[in-house]
């Protein structure tokens, strides 16, 4: 499986079932380490447990004085046993008999008792059992003192013997190890149903939500922004919620967009009313198709200063201290001839292209006739708010010819009226003291 297909909802899987598989490893390895040591124990005490049986079916053929009942009694006491074989001492150490229970047919072995032979006198004086195992052999002793009763003097003598039953612990840890296998796969078989059951629940889960957020982002490609989140805190919710804040994002700027279109159609079309107006009243005040190119030359550049003001801001106001410099700046550069001052303050985008004309004229005229056309000459441009909705701008020159009043109203003055009062609702305050030309506009803030 590539890195490309090892999805998250593959993943979850891929751990639930590993996770069993790991469970399942660590209990069977658990198993296995205390295995000798746990079917030591339980062959044990089960050998104690037949010991007690076998011992007391022997003591009762032995009253008989036939010692191959005695052995007929324990085959048949030990059936379905995990019982390897028995053998029967003598006071003197020597085997009466010896069966080994689990070959085909009965035959003595008597070799196979001989880890027992030291240990016969401590077993015969023994009030009970004693077990012990051998390391050589891989088997487990069990042995009991027994009464000897002679019926017939060429038999036995009347002595206490020893019973020894072996166990083979090598085929009794085998069939361990198959039970440890049995039980770990049939103990953890609902465990790993339950961990398959879980797992495909998550990869459903998983594939459904997965699933819808794929739609989602199918939807906002054919244009459609109204995205439905996921419930729930997972990582998939949070791009869910993520995928969904990104869709609203769209449909606002898509909206905003629509609505610069319209507004921009709009303005285009003020504009180039605008530019025949212009035309047409420079046309009428100039006298020669020079002095006509120069003045709509300089009226047509500041329209367009206007508009890349409003092409920055992306049609949603601009700033007034930009639109000022902006406007003025191919007259005169900010400095000892041209003071600005004022607060931050955002044009309205309707506001914009009249009042950078209203400005152009009054550039114009400073530098024709008022402070720019002298060196030391210089104007002042301050603004301040009346309010949160108007504002109000200060035009003072100083250092200039000495100004009187016109004795008509010119073209340069009937614009700034005619843009500000007439299109935008403003105010108009020109005044002609000796000193210089004084003009005060006052604009609303609102759209």
């Amino acid at each position: 499986m590539g890195l490309r297909s090892l999805s998250l909802r593959n993943v979850v899987p891929i751990a639930f079932i590993g996770s069993a598989l790991a469970l399942a490893i660590f209990s069977f390895a658990w198993r296995i380490a205390w295995l000798d040591e746990e079917v030591e124990n339980r062959i044990a005490k089960e050998a104690q447990l037949l010991m007690q049986i076998v011992a007391g079916d022997v003591e009762s053929s032995l009253r008989t004085g036939d010692p191959l009942h005695a052995r007929a009694m324990i085959i048949r006491s030990s059936a379905d046993r995990e019982l390897d074989g028995a053998a029967l001492f003598d006071a003197d150490g020597r085997v009466v008999f010896a069966t080994t229970l689990t070959s085909v047919g009965d035959r003595i072995e008597e070799t196979r008792f001989a880890p027992v032979s030291d240990r016969l006198a401590a077993a015969r004086a023994a009030p009970g059992n004693l077990t012990w195992v051998s390391d050589d052999r891989g088997s487990l002793f069990t042995t009991h003192p027994v009464l000897l009763r002679r019926e017939r003097s060429d038999l036995l003598p009347s002595e206490v013997g020893v019973l020894v039953l072996r166990h083979d612990l090598v085929a009794a840890k085998a069939a361990g190890f198959d039970d440890a296998a049995t039980d770990v796969l049939f103990g953890l078989l609902p465990v790993g149903l339950i961990g398959l059951a879980i797992a495909l629940f998550f990869h459903t889960y998983l594939t459904r939500r997965a699933q819808a957020l794929v739609q989602a982002t199918d939807r906002i490609a054919g244009g459609e922004y109204e995205v439905e989140p996921l419930s729930g805190a997972d990582e998939l919710a949070l791009i869910s919620r993520a995928i969904a804040r990104m869709a609203g994002e769209i449909e606002r700027q898509r909206r905003r967009e629509k609505l610069m279109v319209a507004e921009l159609d709009h303005r285009v079309k003020n504009s180039l009313a605008v530019v025949l107006a212009l035309a047409g009243e420079t046309l009428a005040d100039t006298d020669s198709p020079e002095e006509f190119a120069a003045a709509f030359e300089g009226r047509i550049q500041s329209l367009a200063l206007a508009h890349e003001a409003l092409a920055a801001s992306r049609w949603e106001g601009v700033a007034l201290d930009e639109l000022v410099r902006r406007t003025l700046d191919p007259v005169a550069r900010e400095g000892p001839r041209l003071q600005l001052e004022g607060p931050p303050v955002v044009l309205p985008p309707e506001a914009t292209v009249p009042l950078g004309l209203a400005l152009h004229e009054l550039a114009t005229n400073a530098t024709k006739y008022g402070a720019f056309s002298r060196d030391e000459g210089s104007v002042e441009v301050r603004w301040s708010r009346l309010d949160d909705a108007r504002v109000q701008l200060h035009w003072r020159e100083s250092g200039g010819p000495a100004v009187t009043p016109p004795k008509e109203l010119g073209l340069g003055t009937a614009l700034i009226r005619g843009l500000i009062e007439e299109e935008l609702g403003g105010q108009v305050t020109i005044r002609y003291p000796g000193s210089g030309l004084r003009c005060e506009i006052t604009l609303s803030l609102e759209e």
